[in-house]
């Protein structure tokens, strides 16, 4: 779970300002809330500064010494509520999928560009190239006499 959300925030932090990055903040903040910090901690999960998760292995094997039951609801809370706010992120109308129809519709507009742009050099082509071979032919004919 803790690589998983190290993951999957750092994915998102990597991308340009916008919907993926708000979703990484979102993301951190679920995490932030008092009643996960607490499920989380004592499961032997921190987090850091910068928002990953770190996990204390020597905590975590006492608490399902102590009690596997409850580690094993603790774990499935703090899995739920991470879920959910991911599952909202990754929905329909989510951050990230807001981000991506962001993308292709600015992709459908560079391709527009470049279509156009392609056919306004075709055609400077072919008017360059019938320019130029009539201004060759005028050329042999002056000088060929």
């Amino acid at each position: 779970m803790v690589s998983a959300y190290n993951d999957t925030r750092s994915a998102a932090v990597a991308t340009a300002p916008g919907f993926a990055s708000n979703a990484a903040n979102s993301l951190r903040r679920a995490a932030s809330t008092s009643s996960v910090r607490s499920d989380m901690q004592s499961l032997g999960i921190t987090q850091k500064s910068d928002g990953s998760l770190a996990i204390d292995t020597k905590k975590l094997d006492q608490a399902l010494a102590a009690n596997p039951n409850a580690v094993k609801e603790t774990a499935g809370r703090v899995g739920s509520q991470l879920q959910q706010n991911a599952t909202s992120q990754l929905s329909e109308n989510g951050g990230i999928s807001r981000t991506l129809s962001s993308l292709s519709a600015r992709a459908q507009q560079i391709e527009g560009r470049q279509s156009s742009l392609q056919g306004l050099a075709n055609s400077l082509m072919s008017s360059s190239s019938s320019s130029s071979s009539s201004g060759i032919d005028s050329y042999m004919r002056i000088f060929s006499m």
